[in-house]
């Protein structure tokens, strides 16, 4: 009762009361009185109000669960077995180890916890640790197996071969969707070091990552007619003035005037109207995007 009281308390004397933004335009802990949501229409109160929430550090675990289930899982390797220290049933230390590794990738796919692993490099770079001893066990595992094929049963062989491929995959989904997207994300940034950005920019760069990442999957007859547009609203003119003033200071000048001019099926155009859109129409836009200013000065953006 009294950490709740002490919980209530904490809300009460850091939240900020703020009126018509996008919740994820801001940081936590807060209470939005009539949110800006462009794409969705809520029925009563949900439309009056809502609350952004500070999650603790402790409630993201899920990369020191993987982390302690892959310390158990090198264990029960082929040589363990081969030695008669462990039996086939028990490869990778059982199957139900590797659904809940499948289940913490899942988790560690989600917002909340790549916000705090972007932030926090330390746990991220354990995860990166954990990721290279992954891909050197299954390239062992893979060569024992070769070797010692003939003398495994078919039934321990299918299913050694069959959690071998689910190592793998739950390796491919922490080093290509997991870690691989925090850089990505970082080089959109055009920062260096995660900690030069905030966190609502960083939920901004993460869902334009996941757009990049979608197109770049498309079939190529389609990506000749893909492009994502950014829409979004300046709080007033003087800040397209210093956005203005930035690019001419950086050299990007020539840059924005082309890019400004009027026409059809232009790359990468600017169109300057009272809402600014920008609607680059290729893969190659992730370095197209890095060089302009950053959307952290952006207060309300919709992507599509």
């Amino acid at each position: 009762m009294f950490n709740i009281l002490k919980e209530i308390l904490f809300f009460v004397a850091h939240c900020r009361i703020i009126i018509g933004v996008h919740p994820n335009a801001i940081d936590a802990p807060a209470i939005i009185f009539f949110p800006l949501l462009p794409s969705r229409l809520n029925c009563g109160f949900a439309g009056l109000m809502t609350c952004r929430l500070q999650v603790k550090p402790s409630d993201f675990p899920d990369d020191l669960t993987l982390t302690a289930l892959w310390n158990k899982i090198k264990k029960a390797d082929l040589h363990s077995i081969y030695a008669g220290g462990n039996k086939a049933a028990n490869y990778l230390n059982g199957i139900e180890t590797l659904q809940t590794m499948e289940m913490a990738i899942a988790e560690l796919k989600q917002e909340e916890p790549q916000t705090y692993l972007f932030f926090h490099t330390d746990r991220a770079a354990d995860l990166s640790r954990v990721a290279k001893e992954m891909k050197n066990f299954l390239t062992d595992e893979e060569k024992r197996l070769e070797d010692q094929a003939a003398v495994i049963n078919s039934v321990d062989l299918e299913m050694i071969n069959s959690r071998l491929l689910s190592l793998r995959d739950i390796h491919w989904m922490l080093e290509k969707d997991i870690l691989a997207n925090l850089q990505k994300v970082l080089t959109l940034t055009g920062a260096e070091k995660s900690s030069a950005v905030n966190h609502a920019a960083f939920r901004k760069y993460r869902k334009l990552n996941l757009l990049l990442n979608a197109l770049d999957r498309l079939e190529i007859r389609g990506r000749d007619s893909a492009g994502i547009q950014l829409t979004f609203v300046l709080n007033n003119e003087k800040e397209m003035q210093e956005i203005i003033r930035q690019i001419s200071e950086n050299g990007w000048a020539d840059d924005y005037r082309r890019r400004t001019q009027k026409g059809d099926l232009l790359t990468n155009p600017f169109s300057s109207q009272p809402v600014k859109k920008m609607i680059p129409a290729a893969p190659a836009l992730r370095s197209l995007i890095k060089p302009f200013p950053s959307l952290a000065n952006w207060d309300a953006m919709s992507l599509s």
